[in-house]
């Protein structure tokens, strides 16, 4: 009862300030107040102000209220306050996957979202520990970087071991000594992506087990030495300094995406279950002599290599522009469909295969191709 209560004078208190036009003076205020109910409803304790009749009067009331309000201040929050009022009013339960849905689309898009958004988990959190579970949630959902969000320390350490996402860019590099970022990784027990933006890490040894994406962008990586069975997806992009790989890639991974990395010269075996294969713009000479059978798509543009590797039957495309050090394409399978090989300046001789459909050899005055 004494909840019923709380929760109806809470609701009465922010429909008096819409009314008399008290939110004009003391906007935050308001949004506050509205933040506080945001964090009450995704509370356990919502399930006990339902079916009640005199709530869900008030409630009515402040769906009024806070719709007319809308019109003249236009607010996420409100708008998902006023979904959430619409469940719990019809008496129906407003239980654990109803609140996370709602928490998750919470607004993000403006540091003025990510502020009021991060006010209500830290309210929620303050009165129901599973509030942490639900910001991690929400953080993951929306792919935030950590760079955005105002967290102490303490409550970093709480909120790491729930994330699935976690990208850190060269805001919290700034601030963090490589090895406190390689523990802050460790710690994410439940990662399934991370990003890796301009960070001060040469060095990647540990990652979660349950990691499935990979991505790292212009940062100063020097070398990966390990990455994790389960991986899917290995995305690294304009990492000047990084010179070495694992030497045997996880037999998990079915993306490999790497370009802009003037260091990388070699890569030494890639696994059975590879689909996609993008390296460009990379100094690589040496790839595996065999690829595996499963590949669909190999680019190897702006790299220096004199030949490619044999490739697998079942290749659909293969790509590589800019490839100057090729003289000859050959030995190419049966079922590949599309080549594009433009601005490949030596190239002389291209062994066409049967099945193919789409040929680009623009700007490769060296060619000459068979006439039939």
């Amino acid at each position: 009862m004494l909840v019923q209560q709380s929760f109806i004078n809470h609701v009465n208190t922010i429909i008096e300030e819409i009314d008399k036009g008290m939110w004009k003076d003391r906007e935050q205020f308001l949004c506050n107040n509205i933040n506080s109910l945001m964090s009450r409803l995704l509370m356990d304790q919502s399930q006990q102000v339902i079916g009640n009749h005199q709530v869900v009067e008030s409630i009515h009331q402040l769906k009024e209220a806070l719709t007319l309000l809308s019109k003249s201040v236009p607010n996420r929050i409100n708008q998902l306050t006023i979904h959430a009022l619409n469940i719990v009013g019809t008496g129906k339960p407003f239980g654990h996957k109803e609140r996370l849905e709602i928490a998750n689309h919470l607004p993000s898009k403006t540091v003025e979202d990510i502020h009021e958004s991060l006010a209500i988990f830290k309210d929620l959190i303050s009165k129901d520990s599973a509030g942490v579970e639900a910001l991690a949630h929400w953080i993951s959902y929306e792919q935030i970087p950590l760079s955005k969000l105002d967290f102490s320390k303490q409550e970093l350490q709480s909120i790491l071991t729930h994330l699935t996402f976690l990208r850190l860019d060269h805001t919290v590099g700034q601030h963090m000594r490589e090895e406190d970022i390689q523990n802050m990784i460790s710690q994410c027990e439940k990662l399934e992506f991370l990003e890796l933006e301009n960070d001060d890490i040469k060095k990647l040894s540990q990652l979660p087990g349950g990691l499935k994406r990979l991505t790292c962008r212009s940062n100063s990586l020097e070398e990966i030495s390990n990455l994790n069975e389960g991986l899917k997806v290995f995305d690294c992009g304009s990492c000047e300094n990084l010179k070495k790989l694992p030497d045997h890639l996880p037999d998990s991974l079915e993306e490999f995406y790497c370009y802009d990395c003037p260091s990388l010269e070699k890569i030494s075996v890639l696994n059975n279950d590879l689909r996609e294969f993008v390296c460009t713009n990379s100094p690589l000479i040496t790839l595996p002599y065999t690829l595996n059978s499963g590949l669909k798509t190999f680019d190897c543009s702006q790299c220096p290599m004199q030949t490619l590797p044999v490739l697998p039957q079942g290749l659909k495309k293969i790509t590589c522009l800019e490839c100057n050090g090729l003289t000859i394409i050959d030995r190419l399978p049966d079922s590949l469909e599309t080549l594009d090989a433009r601005r490949c300046h030596n190239l002389e001789r291209i062994d066409l295969p049967p099945r193919l459909q789409q040929l680009d050899v623009r700007d490769c005055p060296k060619l000459s191709l068979p006439t039939e």
